[in-house]
């Protein structure tokens, strides 16, 4: 029919491109942009067709974003999830966990913008394997004790460039 359509694609939670898919993380629309709200649409009349409408990547507008969770005397917070959420409608583009084995966290393909960045369940923990019996095809058991529990964190956070120091201080849990 004739009207004004905007393209739109989308990668997945797990770094999968899809037109159709659900659990998006990162869409890109008709203008080469990243939101909806600045996408320019494709207008077509009444019979007509269009072809040649291509997406491109910007690929230089996208940035990598990781750092640490830190408590208000300095120490690394062990766990946590960290995620980025758009302005003014709050709709999660990026999302990520402290890692266990190098204590930080990693924001990949962050279009450039100003973002509220928030720390959810920020905690400090011990981890224990315990490994199936010999000739078990089940799977190794993780076990996670929470030893101190850390307050929820949000600030309003812009987008420039790759930032790899990234170093947040999170409150104590309310008592």
């Amino acid at each position: 029919p004739a009207g004004e359509y905007i393209l739109n694609s989308s990668c997945d939670s797990s770094g999968t491109w899809n037109l159709f898919g659900t659990e998006k993380i990162l869409s890109i629309y008709s203008g080469d942009v990243f939101f909806q709200k600045d996408a320019k649409p494709i207008k077509i009349g009444e019979g007509e067709e269009s072809t040649g409408n291509n997406i491109t990547i910007p690929l230089s507008k996208l940035h990598s974003i990781s750092g640490s969770l830190l408590n208000v005397s300095g120490h690394t917070i062990n766990a946590g999830e960290i995620a980025l959420y758009t302005m003014p409608d709050n709709s999660k583009i990026a999302h990520a966990q402290v890692e266990p084995e190098n204590l930080s966290f990693h924001l990949d393909f962050v279009p450039e913008g100003h973002y509220i960045l928030r720390v959810t369940n920020a905690r400090d923990v011990t981890r224990q394997t315990i490994q199936p019996l010999p000739g078990s095809t089940n799977p190794p058991i993780y076990v996670e004790t929470t030893i101190q529990e850390y307050g929820p964190y949000e600030s309003s956070f812009e987008v420039v460039g790759d930032m790899t120091t990234v170093s947040l201080t999170i409150p104590p849990k309310a008592k």
